[in-house]
């Protein structure tokens, strides 16, 4: 799996994971019920990422507002990108300077990964 996308959704986010860039781009607000099964190609497509040595797997999530399910699997995913590739990941959240509130969501995400998110606030 090279290249997935996801349109956004009245309450799901846009997704773009390209293991081809090694990016992984979540953009928008996950409120939805049943977040497991939007999630469901996320996960399986996660599970087989492997970074060469040498480069960075980029995560960049412009935050929006998430429910608690959404934020405990979105966590999973960070989780696992990270466990499974130590040291070559880098996590970066986009928050509007209007929602600043959100940073503690951002932090919530990436709770379990044992990676300093950079947090960038913008207009």
């Amino acid at each position: 799996m090279d290249k997935i996308e996801i349109a956004a959704g009245e309450n799901s986010p846009y997704i773009l994971m390209d293991s081809e860039n090694y990016t992984l781009t979540i953009n928008g607000n996950s409120y939805m019920s049943g977040p497991s099964q939007f999630y469901h190609r996320l996960s399986s497509w996660i599970q087989n990422v492997k970074i060469p040595k040498g480069k960075t797997f980029n995560i960049n999530i412009t935050m929006g507002y998430y429910n608690t399910t959404s934020i405990q699997i979105i966590n999973i995913v960070l989780k696992t990108i990270c466990l499974n590739n130590s040291g070559r990941v880098t996590i970066n959240f986009m928050i509007d300077k209007e929602e600043d509130e959100l940073t503690e969501t951002a932090l919530a995400l990436a709770q379990n990964t044992k990676i300093k998110p950079n947090i960038v606030y913008y207009d």
